[in-house]
């Protein structure tokens, strides 16, 4: 396999893992949302157990999601813009740098999610036992 199609892969992964987390996330939220009692009328929020830390961790996740995308943006534009006007044009090698921050946020969302749903389970968990 060649590093074109290994990276091809890794990139198709990675962003299929994205949208699953952020879908998750969302849908997460509406979880909290729904076991946190809150009603129209009262305007209560209250957040018992675990679902506080648990909404917290899944609201990180997007805010992560949402850094991932705004710095591979600018990161790559940036490095884009300074490679544009060498001559002659070659192909491009990324310095190793410019992915450090994007993995960091990438894995971040990715553990925010899976600790929020654990934290989850176990709100769960304890409700239907009681």
């Amino acid at each position: 396999m060649t590093d074109d199609r290994l990276n091809d892969l890794y990139n198709e992964s990675s962003a299929k893992a994205s949208l699953i987390a952020r879908q998750l996330a969302l849908a997460g939220i509406a979880v909290v949302w729904l076991f946190s009692g809150a009603s129209a009328t009262s305007g209560d929020l209250r957040f018992p157990g675990l679902l506080l830390p648990a909404g917290f961790l899944l609201v990180i996740s997007l805010g992560f999601d949402l850094l991932h995308a705004v710095y591979r943006a600018f990161a790559f534009g940036i490095y884009n813009w300074m490679k544009r006007n060498e001559k002659p044009r070659t192909d491009v090698d990324l310095p190793a740098f410019i992915h450090y921050p994007s993995q960091v946020l990438f894995v971040g969302k990715l553990l925010a999610v899976v600790a929020a749903y654990v934290l989850l389970g176990v709100y769960l968990a304890e409700r239907v036992t009681t």
